[in-house]
This record gives structure tokens, sequence and C-alpha cells, in this order.
């Protein structure tokens, strides 16, 4: 049921990070290797997923948003076990659970964090977890490194997470000393973990591209973890507490519901479970550099459990064995809550959505509407796409400099370079280190440009931000060997959206 109104999304557009996806998606279905000759500093598996739903649907990003719905859906059916698991079967009435579900489909449907690699995390951490509270630990392991696989800052917390949680729970059931129990589960959960990495590693093995797999993922992640914007940082977690309050509210409420009589059994485990996974969440938030709404992601699925644990308790102590009419009275009093709680959610974050599969608005009037100014546009990327078809052969090269993949995705022209947007050309090093790393890309880039010269480059003209200052048309213009490419090799053509755009002169010299 909490599934049926989440179908509106299916009319949802990517976005920036999405249609990157889409791309190195599409590049791998081709054969491209990943790293080599389609750049990231994720690690494979968000590009495989999103591979595996192109193939499905004949490269519609439809067949994505499905694959997110129904991760979301797996994600909060799991999330439910775990707190049955827990609490051993004494469940919170039917709206509670209703209500961790629609948290997690709403949270994770709006624009921006559409199947982003917090959403798939969360499938495979709840998974690792509720496989570890069931004492298989081999499969545990293997499915919390999995999380990892989808963005590096789950290495730094979920496998621990997962131990401390299957170590705290069978210690409590095993009358021997800690040490006794514990070090066969770290060792069956460190097993699991080595397992799960093995056929990741195999598969870049045979690529190839182990070497530069490292450097992208594991080099280049170190230089931009950690810092942010804090200010900004600070009011997007106001946002979020702003517009998750119900379940905070009653997450809050957990200590307290602790004192309350009959004892559950397991409630406090399950308490204190709960909130580690929620700090643990949080770490893995503030060490992001680049802080994003959508990595708040991560934080919904303990949060909610907190919450559902909170009213399972209340009801289990106070309205079990109350009357019919009590009962219902609380039934109600819990879904008007609810209402009051979903409605403004759903109109800020699905009312677009809603409108355009309703058909109150038309298409084109609902893809204007992701249209922001000094920053993302899809219509922007949409209709630029359309001249690229128009304008080049697929064979083409395309060079685009920004973070506009989904150009390359939507045009069906593969970039000319591995380098499929700018950030690893033009970030700004904070360290000598860093700053040689930079130096090599750029060297990279000049030569893949070389060996494959582009038909069409286009750069960005308004992505200015608060992490890079300077918009990519003048970052590129500041690369010396890259501003003599242009002059002697290129014709301006003008402004194209949001783009300057250079064509590739009939008489320029070849490789």
């Amino acid at each position: 049921m909490a599934v049926l109104p989440m179908l509106v999304t299916l009319v949802t557009p990517p976005g920036r990070d999405q249609g990157l996806f889409c791309y190195s998606g599409w590049r791998l279905l081709e054969g491209d290797a990943p790293y080599l000759q389609v750049w990231d500093h994720k690690p494979p598996a968000i590009h495989a997923a999103y591979a595996l739903a192109l193939s499905l649907g004949g490269l519609n990003f439809q067949a994505v948003v499905w694959l997110s719905l129904l991760v979301r859906l797996a994600t909060a059916w799991l999330l439910g076990r775990i707190l049955a698991h827990l609490t051993g079967g004494r469940n919170a009435p039917v709206w509670l659970v209703g209500l961790a579900g629609l948290t997690l489909l709403l949270w994770d449907g709006r624009f921006w964090s559409l199947a982003q690699p917090e959403a798939f995390m969360n499938l495979w951490i709840a998974l690792g977890l509720l496989l570890a509270l069931r004492g298989r630990l081999f499969l545990a392991g293997a499915a919390l490194v999995t999380a990892c696989w989808f963005k590096p800052v789950a290495l730094l917390w979920a496998p621990l997470l997962g131990l401390a949680g299957a170590g705290f729970f069978a210690l409590a059931e095993a009358p021997v000393s800690w040490r006794q129990r514990l070090t066969p589960v770290a060792w069956r959960m460190f097993i699991g973990a080595a397992l799960g990495c093995l056929p990741w590693l195999v598969w870049l093995a045979a690529r190839g591209v182990l070497a530069e797999f490292r450097s992208a993922v594991a080099v280049f992640n170190s230089f931009h973890a950690g810092g942010g914007v804090l200010v900004d940082r600070w009011h997007r977690t106001v946002e979020f507490g702003r517009q998750i309050w119900l379940p905070g509210l009653l997450a809050t409420a957990v200590p307290l519901t602790l004192r309350l009589r009959p004892r559950a059994a397991g409630t406090r485990a399950a308490a204190v479970f709960f909130a580690a996974w929620f700090t643990a969440a949080c770490g893995a938030v503030a060490l992001q550099r680049k802080f994003f709404d959508y990595h708040l992601v991560l934080l919904v699925p303990p949060l909610v459990a907190l919450a559902v644990l909170t009213v399972a308790r209340v009801w289990h102590a106070r309205m079990a064995g109350g009357s019919r009419g009590v009962r219902a009275g609380a039934m109600v009093l819990g879904l008007a809550l609810f209402a009051v709680w979903c409605g403004p959610l759903w109109n800020r974050q699905l009312s677009l959505p809603t409108q355009r599969t309703l058909g109150r608005i038309s298409p084109s009037e609902f893809e204007d509407a992701f249209r922001e100014a000094h920053d993302f546009s899809y219509p922007a990327d949409r209709d630029f796409a359309v001249w690229l078809a128009r304008t080049t052969e697929p064979g083409d090269g395309v060079q685009i400099m920004g973070f506009e993949p989904l150009v390359n995705f939507l045009a069906r022209r593969p970039a000319a370079s591995r380098f499929c947007f700018d950030y690893p050309i033009n970030f700004s090093p904070a360290s000598p280190a860093a700053e040689r790393w930079r130096d090599q890309a750029r060297r990279q880039l000049r030569d893949d440009l070389r060996e494959h010269p582009p038909r069409i480059i286009a750069l960005m003209r308004n992505d200015a931000n608060a992490i890079e200052k300077d918009a990519t048309v003048k970052q590129m213009q500041d690369i010396s060997w890259f501003k003599e490419l242009i002059a002697g090799s290129y014709d301006p053509v003008g402004v194209k959206e949001d783009f300057v755009v250079f064509q590739r002169r009939e008489s320029a010299p070849g490789r």
C-alpha cells in the first residue's frame, strides 16, 4: 500500500548525479573499462546497479526509478524484520509500519535523493544487520561490505557496527566471557567481508583497472574527506530536522519508554542498537566535505526504527491491554498525527510529480520546474543533448567540461576522455599530494583529447558554487595547453543553453 503513492516518482527526470551514473552505466554496457575509460571517484557498485537497470529498461531512466523503488521497499521491509527480531515480535500498530515505510520512501523519492548510493547502502546495511542478529555472520559480513562498494564512507563504520551488533546479542545469549564469544564473531564477520570483496576485486582485475580504481576511489577521495561548508551544512541539517520532525520527536522519547512496564525482552538492547546505528550514520555524513541533503538518507532508517520502537513500547505497555475503544482512539490519534506530518512533506517533495502523473501539468511545464539559475538545469541539458544529436554522428566524441555527463547520455554521444566531468581536473587542491594528482589528471585529459580528438567541446559557463568559486569556462581557460588546443583546432560556435561551444575545424591536424 505504501508503495502505490510512490509510483508518481516514475515521471521524475534524472538529476546531475543520476546523469553521471546513467552515463557510466551505459558505457559499461558498451564495454568501456571503469576508471580507465569512464572515470568516477565512486566505487563500482552504483555504476553496476545503473547498468543493470538500463540493460533491463532499454536505456530508459524509468528503469532506474523502478529499481530505486524496489530498493526502498526492500529496505523498509528489512527494517521491519529487524524491529520484530529485537522486540520479540511485539509489533507497533499498523500505522507505525506505514510510517516507517513511507518515511523511507518519501525521503529517498525526492528529485536529488532518487537512486543515490545512500539508498542502496541502506539496503545492504539493513540486510547485513538482520543477518548478524540471526547469527549468519559470514553472510552478514559480505552484505555489510557490499555497502562499502557503493560509497567509501561505509568502510569506516558499517562493518564495525555489524560486528558490534552481532557481538552484543551473541554475548547476551551465551554464558561465557566476552573475549571467548567475540573472537569467533569477529573472525566470521571478517572472513565474510573478505569474501564479499572478492567478486569486485576479481572483476576489476579482469578489466585491468586495479591501479586506476585505487587512484580514483582511495587516493582521490582522501583529498576531499572531512571539513565542508559548515554554515551550509548546519542549515541543511536543520531543514532535515524540520521535514522529519515526527520520527525525530518519537525517537527522542525512547529513554522515557524504557521505564514503562511490563518490560519487553530486548527493548533496551534494541534502543542502544539503533542509537549506535544513528550515531554511526551521523559520523559517515560528517566525513564528507561536499555536503548535500541526500547524504542524510543514511540517517533515516535508524531514526525511523527508534520512532517505531517507542510507539511499540508504549502500545504494548499501555494500550494492548486496554479496551477496544481506547485502542481505536489511540489508532485514530496516531493516524491524525501521521497525516499532519505526511501532508506537508508530500506537498514539498512530490507535489509536482503527482500533478504530472494526474495530467494537471504538461510534460514541458513539469520538466521546466527542474531549472535553477546558476545550478543544474534539466531542460538545458535536454535541449543541448537534442542539438548535439542533430549536429554530430554517433561515433563523434563530445567533450563536455562541467558536471553534465547527463548530456552525453541523453544524446548517446560518448565523451572523448575518461573524464566525463571536470571535478578531478579543476578541484582546488589542499595539499601538495592533491596538486600532483590533479596535474596528472590534467595530463591524462590532454593525452585523451589528443588520441581521440572530439568534434565538439562544450564548457559549462554558470556552475560556480561554494566549493569551486569559478565557473568551468574560466577554469579551463586558465590551463595553458587546453587554451592552445582550442585556439589551434577549434572554432567558436557560440552559446548553446548553459554551454560555450567549440567545433573542431575540418583542417585541424589528426592524432
